[in-house]
């Protein structure tokens, strides 16, 4: 009676599953088969219990399990994989799962095929690593520096042109870098107002590598739940227009000169 009721309960949690579950004797046929694996192989597939594999299942689709199945009867090691499978309902993306079923001298009698359609969860995998791409490559391709810093204080991206400019600092925090000290000085108070919440904006001038640049700077929080998980920056290189406007400056101050000594 214990053992009824026990293959009660697990019956009832394999017929109420939304992943197929499966048993295959070493004859390959089907000897259990849970309503999800009607559901996936779709009402053409006929009765599943007591029929072989190869008459329920399309013929590549056989030769995939077929091949898995045959080893885990040869070495009982319970396993699994990934991959797609086109059904009579479509396209799938299956995560299947064995496990060897054993008799009561401990021998392979059947193999416990489980699957799980992940379909759903790849397509979004991949659209988020296409969306990844894609904003790699705009970050890349961007003619100013752009970079993040995580929680932590550590630069966890840097595009090309802030490389080319400040040296490769992934994975390091300010203080790591050969930079200036008054450099490094304007950075820490920027980043430590960005990680307070502040978005820090305005224009500034850096000598770097001999060379006097002028950027304008932004430097803002990246909010996720209502936290602050870290922060990123855009240093925007001005240096042509802010010396043109230097230049414009003085040719208009020596202008004014001019005409004062000429009055």
């Amino acid at each position: 009676e214990r053992l009824r009721a026990s293959e009660e309960r697990y019956r009832a949690l394999a017929e109420a599953a939304e992943d197929v579950i499966l048993i295959v004797n070493r004859a390959l046929q089907v000897t259990y088969a849970n309503p999800a694996a009607a559901r996936l192989l779709g009402p053409g597939a006929g009765p599943l219990e007591g029929a072989g594999l190869a008459e329920v299942l399309p013929p590549h689709v056989f030769g995939r399990l077929c091949y898995g199945i045959r080893q885990f009867f040869e070495g009982g090691r319970p396993g699994g994989h990934e991959r797609d499978y086109s059904l009579r309902n479509g396209k799938l993306v299956l995560s299947a799962t064995f496990a060897p079923v054993r008799d009561a001298a401990g021998h392979v009698a059947a193999v416990l095929l489980i699957a799980r359609d992940i379909t759903e969860r790849r397509r979004m995998e991949d659209a988020l690593r296409e969306s990844e791409a894609r904003l790699h490559a705009a970050i890349e391709s961007v003619p100013f520096d752009f970079w993040i810093m995580d929680a932590d204080g550590r630069y966890s991206l840097i595009n090309s042109t802030a490389r080319a400019h400040w040296g490769d600092r992934m994975g390091r925090t300010i203080e790591e870098t050969d930079l200036p000290e008054a450099t490094l000085a304007r950075w820490r108070e920027n980043n430590r107002r960005a990680f307070a919440g502040e978005t820090v904006r305005g224009h500034v001038e850096y000598t770097h590598q001999g060379q006097r640049k002028y950027y304008y700077e932004i430097i803002t929080p990246i909010r996720f739940g209502g936290a602050i998980h870290g922060i990123l920056g855009v240093n925007i290189d001005i240096t042509e227009q802010r010396l043109a406007e230097i230049e414009a400056a003085r040719r208009q101050a020596e202008a004014i000169q001019q005409r004062a000594e000429s009055l």
